[in-house]
């Protein structure tokens, strides 16, 4: 599935990722049997210093969980967590594996990439809009920005003062985070401002 993306992108660390097997897999999410060779495989595989991550199982299980049950519950049990942007953008796909989910947590929306499966969406959607979902160009310049090689994969960078509450959309305007806190942080602010989509 990563032939292509491996092609462009270097992997940069791995995520101790503890393996599950399959029968255990299908028995907490029975209709995404198709995800399993990928994070079987590619589980815990960082690419670029950060740029963006595979999960692995134990990260899936709980993103898949947070994203479906805290944040956006009307997807509960209807998508899988697989993938993590340096900017805490969650990627998930559909039980049907047809369409691509991608949660933004600077504005706590998200897009959908309809008629795409994963393996499509890893072997060519994700390279021919990555300008729209992994901003490398941007990813450089803010790790040049704050003086640093890498971004540790428990992390994020986003915004110090959130755009909810006014903050700029500026480089100036970003600090790293725990990416789990980050989220939660803007998912209370966007309830207390009614900004959460329907």
């Amino acid at each position: 599935m990563l032939k292509n993306i491996q092609k462009k992108y270097v992997i940069t660390h791995f995520n101790d990722n503890n393996k599950i097997k399959k029968k255990d897999f299908l028995n907490e999410y029975n209709s995404f049997g198709f995800a399993y060779e990928l994070l079987m495989k590619n589980g815990g595989d960082v690419f670029e210093n950060g740029l963006f991550q595979i999960l692995t199982f134990q990260n899936a299980y709980k993103w898949t969980n947070l994203i479906t049950t805290n944040y956006f519950p009307e997807f509960k049990y209807k998508l899988f967590c697989y993938a993590m942007t340096w900017q805490g953008c969650i990627l998930a796909v559909n039980e049907e594996n047809d369409t691509i989910y991608i949660f933004d947590p600077a504005t706590c929306e998200y897009f959908a990439m309809e008629d795409t499966s994963l393996n499509d969406f890893l072997s060519e959607e994700f390279l021919e809009n990555e300008d729209e979902i992994i901003y490398s160009d941007d990813f450089k310049l803010s790790l040049s920005f704050m003086n640093i090689e890498e971004l540790d994969s428990a992390f994020c960078i986003a915004h110090k003062i959130s755009l909810f509450l006014g903050g700029e959309d500026q480089i100036e305007n970003q600090e790293i985070i725990d990416t789990e806190v980050m989220w939660d942080l803007q998912i209370q602010i966007a309830e207390s401002i009614n900004e959460i989509p329907d």
